[in-house]
């Protein structure tokens, strides 16, 4: 997994040295390291911490949540994006974007700073690959 951050997005994993991950099912949790997680190897886990990662069909995706809080670290596949840009994404349009990287995700970002979440590049044209309910969230004014 961050393997995968560091190729595509240029993420170094000793972002990460403080966390511990952990598989469950299709998903991956990411959690602060902590002497008290000894003590709960033998348990059965179902959810702890903040997902990280989701299988989805056969790729990897990394949540909206992760890059929100990790974005800050990428170098690549960054693609800057305005308001009306992201109003377009709302609602299901495709906008055409010109980074030079291969088809698959790509961070989108506001204002150089505000890292909203993943869009999904196929063909030169990005999706918006954030639920809705967390666009609601999201203020488009600078």
């Amino acid at each position: 997994m961050l393997g995968y951050l560091l190729e595509r997005f240029g993420i170094a994993p000793s972002n990460f040295n403080g966390y511990e991950m952990l598989e469950t099912g299709k998903s991956w949790w990411l959690l602060r390291k902590s002497s008290h997680l000894e003590r709960t190897s033998g348990f059965k886990v179902f959810a702890c911490g903040m997902k990280a990662f989701q299988k989805v069909g056969q790729f990897i995706k990394p949540t909206t949540r992760l890059m929100q809080l990790f974005g800050r670290e990428a170098t690549r596949a960054v693609m800057e994006i305005t308001g009306e840009e992201l109003r377009s994404l709302a609602k299901g349009e495709g906008i055409p974007c010109n980074l030079q990287v291969e088809n698959g995700y790509v961070l989108l970002r506001m204002y150089g700073r505000y890292d909203l979440g993943l869009g999904l590049l196929i063909g030169g044209r990005v999706q918006l690959q954030i639920r809705k309910t967390d666009l609601q969230q999201i203020s488009i004014e600078p």
